[in-house]
């Protein structure tokens, strides 16, 4: 069960994860349980949830050009902003601008998953979008529309 998953995994969480946010460390192991082999694994599969990664710039841009990864990028923030921020909510926001954007969902959901997370295979996006805020989340999604500004 995850909650005795939670109590044994003392000790193997990021240093920046606090016992202190227990709720927290809780929504996130819910997200990586099926992933997780050993409990050693715990910080490279949760880092992204503790600190702000640092996507590169070639990540973001592999499958579309920076001006149209920086568009919709903006576009995410208005739709997700402007969303309940509950998995449901981000996903009826978010999904029709794949077609809207002429993008096929998967370019776009990539694009979104290396913004927020730094990488290219993570839990569920809309659940990861759920459990990381609407603050963290929108704050990397600037973040890296500014890179592929730049």
């Amino acid at each position: 069960p995850t909650d005795e998953l939670l109590r044994r995994s003392d000790g193997f969480w990021p240093a920046e994860a606090k016992p202190s946010d227990d709720p927290y460390r809780l929504a996130v192991l819910k997200l990586v349980q099926d992933r997780l082999k050993y409990l050693s694994e715990l910080p490279e599969l949760t880092d992204f949830f503790f600190t702000d990664p640092q996507p590169v710039k070639h990540e973001l841009t592999k499958n579309m050009e920076g001006a149209v990864a920086a568009n919709a990028l903006l576009d995410v923030i208005k739709a997700a902003g402007d969303a309940d921020w509950t998995e449901s909510s981000l996903e009826e926001a978010v999904r029709p601008l794949a077609e809207h954007l002429d993008l096929k969902t998967g370019v776009l959901f990539g694009l979104i998953r290396t913004a927020i997370t730094g990488r290219t295979a993570a839990p569920g996006l809309f659940e990861t979008m759920a459990v990381l805020g609407r603050e963290t989340t929108l704050r990397r999604l600037e973040h890296a529309t500014k890179l592929v500004r730049a």
